[in-house]
């Protein structure tokens, strides 16, 4: 799993890139946020909710995962959906019956694997072959610790990841960016306060 989610500070609102996830396309929508291409955006005031959305979902808050596993996965123990989710995040799926199976980054067959189709027109389905072992590599293990049920799924490693320079330039332009928001922010206020003392 190695797409990243994209926070930006804008003006009042805080603008999110990731990728297509139908839970956080839901749960976006609750919190108030609007679609405006290639970002959802969302009021800057709701910027904890947001964050606490997207650690949900994704594992990270934009600024990388802090905590990743890897991952086997047994599908002779999970079945054959249209689309295999582990927790939040979705791992493989097929959107046609006669369609090739996508597997998500940082996920591959290591065992068996996919007939050319799977289920039916109306309700296509992964149908992996028997025994197969898909290995998932990056996995949040913020996401991992809040299943319920493992079934199926083989835990490798568990590694602590630091950011990296180049996200650590990217975090203080950040807050940088925010700072001077605060502080412009604090100037109207004061020069608001100034004009009503005047006018009394």
């Amino acid at each position: 799993m190695t797409k990243k989610v994209e926070v930006l500070i804008e003006n009042e609102f805080i603008k999110v890139n990731s990728p297509y996830n139908a839970i956080f396309v839901k749960k976006a929508k609750e919190i108030g946020g609007k679609w405006e291409f290639p970002y959802w955006k969302f009021k800057l005031e709701n910027k904890e909710v947001v964050e606490g959305v997207l650690l949900n979902i994704y594992g990270e808050k934009g600024n990388g995962i802090e905590e990743e596993v890897e991952l086997n996965v047994h599908l002779d123990e999970i079945g054959s959906p249209q689309t295999l989710w582990i927790g939040t995040l979705p791992i493989c799926s097929r959107q046609r019956r006669d369609g090739a199976v996508r597997l998500e980054d940082g996920v591959i067959v290591i065992k068996g694997g996919f007939p050319g189709r799977g289920g039916s027109a109306k309700y296509p389905q992964i149908d992996p072959e028997e025994g197969t072992v898909l290995n998932v590599k990056h996995f949040p293990k913020v996401i991992y610790d809040k299943i319920e049920d493992k079934s199926g799924l083989e835990l490798l490693s568990s590694t602590s990841v630091g950011l990296s320079q180049e996200d650590l330039i990217k975090e203080k332009e950040e807050l940088e960016k925010e700072k001077e928001r605060i502080i412009n922010r604090i100037r109207d206020i004061e020069q608001q306060l100034e004009n009503k003392k005047n006018s009394l």
